[in-house]
């Protein structure tokens, strides 16, 4: 079995707040030394393991800008791309979705209409929307919800990565930050491995103890860290707490 903590990834400036064409650089730019870390990160998820076969995995961070959009949509890619699998994607961050508009993608009906679908009229394959890359769908969050933490606590999502597992080789799950709402703890439990993410320079180290803890609690620590934007910052971690952190949900 592959040692997961011990995966590292340094994908370099690819931030929330680059142009679409630097955010997805592994479509844009495929033989790039950041698509090459994809590649290798990848190749990792995807080896055989000798007691569980991967076939889902959540990405999540402490706090907001630490690239968990970026990277899912770019290890998506590179699976489709370099390795041939079709896949899944899951906007799980519910309260601030951001997937759709990576791809151009039609931002509902979603996620959260197929939760709320009591009656199971729909299948959810009906829910996915093309990305413009063959082989990779998207399931958008969806439509707004009073309580999205309700929603991901909801039955169906026992059900939903057996559902989607159907359909495709490989399932990858954006979420909210860990220490703004309860929403990753809900998802985590739903994936064959959690990828937590950190910046590298910026995260303060008791806030990704914070983070780990709020997860082993809910029975989805984090099996691996991969650490971001490792040659764009040097900044204090007095700066961590600034706009983006205060008004994320605003």
């Amino acid at each position: 079995m592959i040692n997961l903590s011990s995966i590292r990834s340094f994908l370099g400036s690819l931030g929330l707040s680059e142009p679409r064409t630097q955010a997805i650089i592994c479509e844009e730019d495929p033989n790039s030394y950041y698509s090459e870390q994809y590649k290798s990160l990848v190749s990792k998820l995807l080896s055989p393991q000798e007691d569980r076969k991967l076939q889902s995995v959540i990405i999540t961070s402490s706090q907001p800008g630490e690239g968990k959009t970026t990277t899912v949509c770019n290890l998506a890619i590179t699976m489709v791309r370099t390795f041939n699998k079709m896949v899944i994607i899951v906007d799980g961050d519910l309260r601030k979705p951001s997937i759709h508009g990576f791809f151009g993608a039609e931002a509902e009906p979603g996620l959260t209409d197929y939760l709320a679908d009591k009656t199971n009229s729909n299948p959810i394959s009906s829910f996915l929307k093309d990305s413009g890359i063959d082989n990779l769908k998207i399931l958008p969050a969806g439509s707004f919800s009073e309580d999205p933490g309700q929603l991901l606590n909801n039955r169906k999502m026992t059900n939903l990565n057996e559902s989607l597992s159907e359909i495709c080789d490989f399932v990858i799950f954006d979420t909210s930050p860990v220490l703004f709402t309860s929403d990753a703890q809900a998802l985590g439990v739903h994936g064959d491995l959690v990828l937590f993410l950190v910046q590298a320079g910026v995260t303060p180290r008791k806030m990704i103890q914070q983070a780990f803890s709020r997860l082993r609690d809910t029975g989805s620590e984090p099996d691996a860290c991969i650490m971001t934007n490792t040659k764009r910052t040097r900044a204090p971690l007095k700066y961590l707490y600034g706009t983006n952190y205060n008004n994320y949900y605003d």
